[in-house]
């Protein structure tokens, strides 16, 4: 065992830039996770040769899916960083489950959680519920970002001012996934999907946007129903279908619950110890 091994596992990007410049004054190990299927930077093309001298020196990354992982590859394009980089899935709170009653033709409260930000989709989601406004009574979207006023403003145009409340950013979001019949997740792009998850431990089906990130975790869970990213139509549609077949059902809560204990956050930890004990003994 290296003793003397100090390891430095970084999350964000600037103590990533940060960090990977001072590996070449002090002498230490260098771990980064990567969170998501797509940024900012990979917009900049001209950025790529100085992530892949940031990149390379780590000695892993971590990817918080599998989805996250194909990305990095295909923007790093560098087979040397690719034999470095692993996937450990993200771990996820169970939360209390709650025992769903069949609602039979009423109609639905639904929610909705995460940053107000483009990356949400929460306006693709405001546009489906117009279109099925005797279907649903309350939208509910928590969360908080640069985008509540341009989605208030949505809001407005819609007619929707009664059925969608938007109480901003809570610690405590169990409640809301309590009190809701359908979770909507209609991301243009997800590393993982953590609230999906997180609902799904507490028996709530869900209606997520066919990404992969998203596709990766949840795909194989009956509880799911995938719609293409970034269309109001087709999200519309598939809540109609999830009020038919998911809403309501006891099998399909505990289907759910089945699946997001896949993702317990001991699983993870037990994970990071094997990546950090073999780094040790190397």
């Amino acid at each position: 065992v290296n003793k003397g091994l100090t390891i430095i596992h970084v999350h964000l990007t600037w103590p990533l830039y940060y960090t990977a410049i001072m590996r070449t004054l002090l002498d230490f190990c260098l771990i980064y996770t990567e969170h998501n299927t797509h940024n900012r930077r990979r917009n900049l093309l001209w950025l790529r040769p100085l992530e892949k001298w940031i990149y390379n020196r780590l000695e892993k990354v971590v990817c918080i899916s599998e989805a996250t992982k194909t990305a990095l590859e295909k923007w790093l394009n560098d087979d040397q960083i690719s034999r470095r980089i692993i996937t450990i899935e993200n771990g996820s709170r169970m939360l209390v489950m709650k025992k769903r009653a069949n609602i039979a033709g009423k109609p639905i409260n639904l929610v909705s959680i995460g940053s107000l930000t483009e990356q949400k989709g929460f306006d693709v989601a405001l546009k489906a519920v117009a279109k099925l406004t005797d279907l649903v009574n309350k939208y509910t979207i928590v969360g908080e970002g640069v985008e509540r006023k341009n989605l208030e403003m949505l809001v407005n145009k819609l007619g929707l001012k009664n059925k969608i409340s938007m109480p901003g950013f809570c610690k405590n979001i169990e409640p809301y996934f309590h009190k809701a019949d359908l979770l909507l997740m209609p991301s243009r792009w997800e590393g993982f999907g953590l609230v999906a998850i997180e609902a799904l431990s507490t028996g709530l089906p869900i209606v997520v946007s066919d990404v992969p990130g998203l596709r990766n975790i949840v795909s194989p869970c009956e509880a799911t129903f995938f719609c293409k990213p970034n269309d109001a139509e087709l999200l519309s549609n598939a809540i109609e279908h999830a009020i038919q077949n998911l809403v309501g059902k006891q099998i399909i809560s505990k289907v759910a619950r089945s699946h997001a204990e896949q993702f317990t956050i001991d699983k993870m930890i037990s994970r990071y110890i094997s990546l950090y004990k073999e780094l040790a003994y190397q």
